[in-house]
């Protein structure tokens, strides 16, 4: 009877210590990859159009006394450096010995690389005179960075914890 109690000793401490090898008491951590949402941004290049005048060169400018009568002329002769053709005129600001004058040339179209030469007669004799060049304006397309932004998912490292059995334990450390 001995042997029996010894037997069923033996069995029920078997029957504990796997009952208490399966039981989850030890904390592990593990990681996982877990998803996440951010904002991000990026940048377009978006075109548009901006007017800017022709483009030209001064090829001379001068006067001229006459000597048979009192009066001079002044001229600007200017070229259009520009890629495309379009409209021009000069505004004189001129003092000669009769007074001060303004005049405007009439509008001249000029194509790409084309010249004139703007003239005009004052009265009396030179003494100092000022211009300045009226111009058509072109429509030039440029382009500029525009920040956008979108959504996008993004993943990251968790540190998870979790209880396992020491009999789990015991296995994963053999591995």
């Amino acid at each position: 009877m001995e042997k029996k109690w010894i037997a069923i000793s033996v069995i029920l401490a078997i029957i504990c210590a796997c009952v208490v090898m399966s039981v989850p008491v030890i904390k592990v951590a593990y990681t996982v990859k877990e998803p996440y949402t951010t904002t991000e941004t990026y940048y377009v290049k978006e075109p548009y159009t901006e007017s800017v005048p022709l483009s030209y060169t001064i090829l001379d400018w001068d006067h001229y006394n006459h000597f048979w009568t009192t009066e001079c002329d002044v001229w600007v002769k200017l070229q259009n450096t520009d890629d495309v053709g379009g409209y021009f005129r000069v505004s004189f600001d001129v003092e000669t010995t009769k007074g001060s004058y303004k005049s405007t040339t009439s509008r001249i179209f000029l194509g790409s690389g084309d010249d004139h030469t703007f003239k005009h007669t004052f009265g009396g004799r030179y003494v100092s005179s000022n211009y300045d060049v009226h111009r058509s304006d072109k429509s030039v397309t440029k382009y500029h960075e525009v920040p956008k932004q979108r959504a996008v998912t993004k993943y990251r490292d968790v540190t998870k914890y979790k209880y396992i059995s020491a009999f789990e334990y015991l296995m994963q450390e053999e591995t």
